[in-house]
């Protein structure tokens, strides 16, 4: 059965016209511009790295998410002119770093920082939150792909996106997926327990658990998992088509990263570390 008609879509190749401003962070400190669709977007290069594992891995877990349901922003590919740079900038941002495209993600309308803003601690929170079992679902993404760069004791990139009466929660942010770009060690396709990394150890995700476990959970996480693992397997092939040629994915890259995604042994262990969050 094919769940997918058309999900792998070509992200937009566009230029920047403006710059607003750098965003002080411990990672790729990217920069906040105004693309020619006078939309803004977040962007982030890779410096001269090839294969630019902080960029491939940020498309690859823009589709896998979306084929996991979950919510995630737009993103394109921006070209940055040398004549917007300059050394104010920083040393992450030199002209020479964008003779490429670089990796842009949409920006998100009206968000909140749910490291700031994000708790549970009634029924009145819960009901406001319209996605809250995307919530451990988020935490079983990043197992799945081995994103250790969204802890539980700061809950940074992830966003709340307000929604009708209530919101929305939207993760950002997947350039340290896949053992942070290592990908000749993805040829171990064992399963390690990632203890003090994982937002499933949140006191969010103890408080939800008052108000999404119920009787029938266990086969309800199961089914969604497998579920989402055949989704992304039937879509996986296609996203190489997505990401620019000279960011360096080959097929021994893609041959490795699927082979770590889909092994059925890594995925059962897996599975069952994530169900004792629950318990």
């Amino acid at each position: 059965m094919h769940y997918f008609v058309n999900l792998i879509k070509l992200p937009p190749y566009r230029n920047a016209i403006s710059i607003n401003h750098k965003l002080s962070t411990d990672g790729n400190e990217p920069l906040l511009i105004i693309a020619d669709d006078y939309c803004p977007y977040y962007v982030k290069n890779s410096g001269l790295l090839v294969p630019a594992h902080h960029l491939i891995n940020e498309v690859i877990c823009h589709f896998l998410l979306s084929a996991w349901s979950v919510p995630t922003p737009e993103i394109a590919f921006i070209k940055i002119d040398e004549s917007q740079l300059h050394d104010n900038w920083g040393a992450r941002h030199k002209t020479k770093f964008y003779d490429r495209f670089a990796f842009g993600s949409k920006e998100v309308e009206d968000f909140f920082d749910a490291n700031t803003f994000l708790s549970i601690n009634g029924k009145i929170d819960f009901r406001r939150l319209k996605n809250p079992l995307c919530f451990p679902r988020i935490g079983l993404f990043d197992l799945w792909v081995e994103n250790d760069d969204r802890p539980p004791e700061n809950l940074k990139n992830l966003i709340i996106q307000p929604f009708d009466d209530g919101y929305t929660l939207v993760p950002i942010d997947h350039a340290f997926a896949f053992r942070t770009g290592a990908y000749e060690t993805l040829s171990d396709t064992r399963y390690y327990s990632s203890c003090g990394y994982s937002i499933l150890e949140s006191t969010i995700f103890r408080q939800l658990l008052k108000h999404v476990k119920n009787g029938e959970w266990y086969e309800t996480e199961r089914q969604n998992f497998y579920l989402c693992i055949e989704k992304s397997k039937q879509c996986f092939s296609e996203i190489a088509h997505t990401i620019p040629l000279n960011w360096g994915y080959t097929t021994e890259i893609e041959s490795l990263i699927y082979n770590f995604l889909f092994n059925e042994k890594r995925n059962d262990a897996l599975f069952n570390n994530y169900i004792n969050y629950w318990l």
